[in-house]
């Protein structure tokens, strides 16, 4: 290999860190995953369903589960995705985007790193299953982190919709405003006339 070649490589995994890095600082990091309600009740779940993934069962196995469903969710979310990025009109996403000087993501950077966390934990999820799969790991820990992943990614759809549901509660007081404002406006130049 070239030394061009090495070069771009390198930069290749560079690239790759600085969007992971903007992934998990748009989520909330560390912090946001230990606080994470979903994440909780993902655990109490698997837990809660420790014969699926304790207990081997002829010719059956927890990533069966995981393997029939992660692929549909995962279409489903990469369109809901898309659907994502181009919400709202100009005006709601430039005041969503942006700096607001605090160094904190935008809401809607955080938006968006709770969507890509569905998407993460999906992919993280089928990769564990394919593992299981692969060399026939049907119960013990990895089994149980695995199924947890799957729970988890199950859970932060909801996280994903409630985040679309606030952000259109926001578009909508944002529309309001908007309305609001332009009625004002119509009515001074009313009185302009009419003056």
């Amino acid at each position: 290999m070239t030394r061009s070649n090495q070069n771009e490589v390198l930069t290749q995994y560079k690239h790759v860190r600085e969007s992971w890095g903007i992934y998990w600082k748009s989520y909330g990091g560390y912090s946001a995953l230990l606080r994470s309600p979903y994440f909780h009740f993902a655990i109490l779940i698997s837990l809660l369903c420790r014969p699926v993934w304790a207990i081997e069962h002829e010719g059956w196995a927890w990533y069966s589960i995981c393997v029939d469903v992660i692929p549909n969710i995962l279409g489903f979310t990469l369109g809901g995705y898309a659907m994502l990025l181009a919400f709202g009109n100009e005006k709601f996403q430039d005041l969503l985007a942006g700096d607001d000087g605090n160094g904190e993501p935008s809401a809607f950077m955080k938006v968006n790193g709770t969507f890509i966390h569905f998407i993460v934990l999906q992919i993280i999820a089928l990769l564990a299953a394919l593992i299981s799969f692969g060399w026939d790991v049907k119960t013990g820990v990895f089994a149980f982190i695995g199924f947890t992943t799957f729970v988890y990614a199950l859970f932060s759809a909801v996280a994903a919709a409630l985040a679309i549901l606030r952000l259109a509660g926001v578009f909508d007081y944002f529309l309001k405003a908007q309305k609001k404002t332009e009625n004002q406006k119509n009515v001074s130049q009313t009185k302009c006339k009419i003056s």
